[in-house]
C-alpha cells in the first residue's frame, strides 16, 4: 500500500525509535499546512496527535502534563 499517508508516515518515522509514537516530532508549520490530511488520517487509525513543546504552569504552580497547541513546537501521532 502506497498511498499519501504510508510516504507520510515512512518520511518521519526512524526505525531506532524506542516508543509507541507512529512518527518523529512534526513541526508545526508542516502539521499547519497538512492538518485537514493529517486529521483524517489518525482519526481512520485511531490515533491522537500530541503537541510537543514547553508546558506552562497551572495554576496552582503544578507543571502541565500536556503541551497547549499554542505553546508547540511540533506534533507526534501515535497510534
Amino acid at each position: 500500500m502506497n498511498d499519501q499517508y504510508t510516504t507520510y508516515i515512512e518520511y518521519f518515522r526512524t526505525d531506532n525509535q524506542n516508543n509507541g509514537a507512529l512518527t518523529q516530532v512534526i513541526p508545526m508549520d508542516v502539521f499547519n499546512s497538512d492538518e485537514k490530511n493529517i486529521r483524517k488520517f489518525v482519526k481512520e487509525i485511531g490515533g491522537r496527535v500530541y503537541f510537543r513543546g514547553p508546558r506552562r504552569a497551572t495554576r496552582n504552580g503544578n507543571p502541565a502534563t500536556n503541551t497547549r497547541r499554542c505553546d508547540a513546537k511540533g506534533v507526534v501521532i501515535y497510534a
